[in-house]
This record gives structure tokens, sequence and C-alpha cells, in this order.
């Protein structure tokens, strides 16, 4: 998968580590179709397993997809 980098700012007083911004963004763009649930897990260095335990943490579910696409994801864990 080929990557973009940016440099974002963001307020000191969000308080928000590396991980959490990543996961923060990658949980949103798996929720808005932009991102597979691997595709979102790599950006942030886990498994798919590991993502999908904790994205709901992110504001992220995994019921936003169809049922093929859960169980395609499931079946390639």
């Amino acid at each position: 998968m080929q990557t973009l980098t940016f440099d974002v700012q963001l307020p000191e007083s969000l308080i928000l580590g590396e991980f959490d911004v990543k996961m923060t963004l990658a949980a949103g763009m798996f929720q808005g179709g932009k991102l597979t649930s691997g595709q979102a897990a790599a950006m942030v260095d886990l498994s798919k397993q590991a993502f999908y335990e904790i994205m709901g943490r992110y504001g992220a579910s995994p019921f936003h997809q169809s049922l093929v696409e859960h169980e395609e994801d499931l079946a390639n864990v």
C-alpha cells in the first residue's frame, strides 16, 4: 500500500498521543468506507482482530459493513 504523510498541527490541549490521532483517523475512514479493516489496522500497526477490539473507543463500529464484507474480513483474520 502506498502511503501519504501529513504534518498536522493540533492544539496541545487535546492531549492526544500519536497512536490516538492515527486510530481516530483510521477508525473514521473505516467507518466511512474509505479504508478496509485491514488497511485501517495497518495504519496503526495492529492486527485486524486488535483493530476490531478497540475501534469502538474511537467512534467506529464494524457493523456498518454488509454481511458479505464482514464475513470476508473475518475469513481473512
